[in-house]
């Protein structure tokens, strides 16, 4: 295992981008059938299978989504998302990837785009989502709590930008979640143990922020973690034993709290 001496080491903010795209391409044909069965099945139910009624029904959740992604932003310094128009189709806008037959959004990948504003709680009706990354923008205020909803979600990765305000422990539903990322922020409070729930959770960087609180026991559930980032907060208390357990543990970052020797 890889551990933080104090010594000044910066923490990673998660792996490369490339890995992290490859990561959502590789997911996006994976529920085609499912996504089918499962808007047609609500549908034909409501509308007791009347064609044009389903018609409309899909289209106006197809303009749900799109809704969900046009007001997902405020403010486009760098007028990178001159593409994202209501008169455009969302799979063509950049960052937004679909899958290929259903066109379901299954990655929004908007990292280092000069993106400013608040994240939009509409996010968490693209059900089907599997990658949310806006690494390096300049998102601020709290993290929405309905980001929870998403539970196909295994990347989430908001590192390096202005967010505040406590971690939702509504992310414990993301029970797909391997990678969730969000360090270099301004969060605070403590640290929901409901994430010990997790267990594809491989990656977990919370470092730079200002977390309070102990280290939660619970971490130690997370069976399938191999990198745990917690250094440059306000952490106190022991380290829990029960970390040691973890068997693919491979990198831990502690340093710069205030942690019991």
């Amino acid at each position: 295992m890889e551990e933080s001496s104090g010594n000044g080491q910066e923490e990673s903010d998660g792996d490369e981008d490339e890995e992290m795209d490859a990561e959502g391409e590789k997911e996006e044909e994976s529920y085609e059938g499912e996504e089918l069965e499962e808007d047609m099945e609500e549908v034909t139910e409501s509308d007791n299978g009347e064609e044009e009624e389903v018609d409309r029904e899909v289209a106006r959740r197809a303009e749900q989504r799109r809704n969900a992604l046009f007001h997902s932003l405020s403010t486009d310094s760098n007028n990178s998302l001159s593409d994202w128009s209501p008169h455009r189709y969302l799979c063509n806008w950049t960052g937004v990837a679909c899958s290929s037959r259903h066109q379901r959004v299954v990655s929004l990948n908007l990292t280092a785009m000069s993106v400013a504003g608040t994240i939009s709680p509409f996010l968490g009706n693209l059900s089907f989502l599997r990658v949310l990354a806006l690494k390096n923008n300049s998102f601020h205020d709290h993290i929405p709590f309905q980001l929870g909803k998403l539970f196909r979600l295994r990347i989430l990765r908001l590192s390096k930008n202005k967010l505040e305000g406590s971690i939702p422990s509504t992310l414990a539903n993301c029970h797909s979640l391997q990678r969730l990322i969000l360090s270099f922020n301004l969060l605070n409070g403590s640290i929901p143990s409901q994430l010990g729930l997790l267990s594809h959770l491989e990656m977990l960087a919370l470092g730079v922020n200002r977390l309070t609180g102990i280290i939660p026991p619970s971490l130690g559930n997370l069976s399938s973690l191999v990198d745990l980032e917690l250094g440059e907060n306000e952490l106190y208390g022991d380290i829990p034993f029960e970390l040691g357990m973890l068997t693919q543990f491979k990198v831990l970052f502690l340093h710069f709290n205030n942690l019991t020797e």
